[in-house]
C-alpha cells in the first residue's frame, strides 16, 4: 500500500484515481480546497482530511471511503452530501455536518476512534450500516449527537459503549 498526498495548487480533475489499498492524503488548502468524490472509481481506501489550522475542505460529491477516514486538522465540510465510511472515523479537526448523511458501513467500526483527540461530532443524519452484520461502536467517553435522524439498518448494530453521550433528534431502529 502507498500513500498519495495532494498539496495546494494541484489539478483535481485530471485523470482517475483507483484507490486499492493505502492512505489519500488531502492538504489542499487554497482557494479550490473542494475534495472531490471518487466515487465512480471505487472511491478512497483510507482518506485523511489536512488542510492545516483554520482552514477549510468542502466535500464537492459524497465520499466513499473503505476503510479510515481521518481529520488531522482544519475543518472538514460534508456539505449536502452522502458519506459512506468502511472503517473507522478519527477526529483532531473540525466537523462540519451541514445538511448531509453518514453512513457507517463497515463490520468493525468506530466513531471517534480512541486516537481522536475530539470529545464529541455531531451529524446531521447519521446510518449504522447498509448490510447484514455491519457493526458500528462508539469510542468510550465519546460524545455524538445527531441532529437528524439515526438510522440502524437491520441485522446492524451501535453500541454506545459506556461512559458515553448519544443525543439523537429521530431514531429509527431496525437493528439491534
Amino acid at each position: 500500500s502507498a500513500t498519495l498526498e495532494i498539496n495546494s495548487g494541484c489539478a483535481t480533475t485530471l485523470g482517475t484515481f483507483n484507490a486499492v489499498a493505502g492512505t489519500f492524503i488531502w492538504h489542499r488548502n487554497d482557494g479550490g480546497a473542494n475534495l472531490p468524490s471518487n466515487a465512480a472509481n471505487g472511491g478512497y481506501y483510507n482518506l485523511t482530511v489536512d488542510p492545516g489550522g483554520g482552514n477549510t475542505v468542502t466535500a464537492t460529491g459524497g465520499l466513499t471511503v473503505a476503510n479510515d477516514f481521518t481529520i488531522s486538522s482544519g475543518t472538514f465540510n460534508a456539505s449536502n452530501q452522502a458519506h459512506l465510511i468502511g472503517g473507522d472515523l478519527r477526529l483532531s479537526g473540525a466537523f462540519t455536518q451541514g445538511s448531509s448523511t453518514v453512513t457507517f458501513t463497515g463490520a468493525d467500526c468506530e466513531i471517534l476512534k480512541s486516537t481522536s483527540s475530539a470529545s464529541s461530532i455531531t451529524f446531521n443524519h447519521l446510518t449504522v450500516g447498509n448490510s447484514a452484520s455491519d457493526a458500528t461502536a462508539i469510542a468510550y467517553g465519546k460524545s455524538v449527537s445527531v441532529a437528524g435522524t439515526l438510522t440502524i439498518a437491520a441485522s446492524s448494530t451501535l453500541n454506545a459503549g459506556s461512559v458515553t453521550s448519544l443525543t439523537v433528534g429521530t431514531w429509527y431502529d431496525s437493528g439491534t
